[in-house]
C-alpha cells in the first residue's frame, strides 16, 4: 500500500469537507482496535456517544447522526466512505453552528465526497 498516497487522500478529503461545512472535521479509519482518527481537527467533539455512532456507520455502511433518521442524538454527521460494497472509513463533521442541519439537497455533497474519497483510497491501497 502507498501510505503517503493514502494519507494524502485523507488530507485532501478533510480540506474539501472543511470548505463545504465550516466547523470540525475528522476521518476515521479501521485499525486493530476498531476505529481511529487518521486525519482531522484535534478538538473534534468525540464523546463515547459520537464514537458509537461512527462505529455503527462503519459497520452498517449507512449515514447517521445529526440531520439523519439514524442515531440522531449526536452532535456530528457521520458518512461512510464506501465504494464497491466496502467501507474504507467514516467521514465525520460537526458544523460550527450546532443548529445547522443538512437539507436533502446538501446531504448529497458529503455523501459524494465520502464516496470519491473511498474510490481514491481503494486505488492507492492496491
Amino acid at each position: 500500500m502507498n501510505t503517503e498516497g493514502y494519507h494524502e487522500v485523507l488530507e485532501i478529503l478533510a480540506t474539501h469537507m472543511r470548505a463545504f461545512a465550516p466547523g470540525k472535521v475528522a476521518i476515521l479509519v479501521p485499525d486493530d482496535h476498531g476505529l481511529k482518527v487518521a486525519v482531522g481537527d484535534s478538538d473534534y467533539p468525540f464523546s463515547d456517544k459520537e464514537m458509537t455512532i461512527a462505529r455503527w456507520v462503519y459497520e452498517n455502511g449507512e449515514m447517521a447522526g445529526q440531520g439523519t433518521d439514524t442515531l440522531v442524538g449526536g452532535t456530528g454527521h457521520y458518512v461512510p466512505m464506501k465504494a464497491h460494497g466496502l467501507v474504507y472509513g467514516v467521514l465525520a463533521f460537526a458544523f460550527e453552528n450546532p443548529d445547522t442541519v443538512l437539507s436533502l439537497e446538501t446531504r448529497e455533497v458529503p455523501e459524494a465526497m465520502a464516496q470519491i474519497g473511498a474510490l481514491a483510497l481503494e486505488r492507492v491501497m492496491k
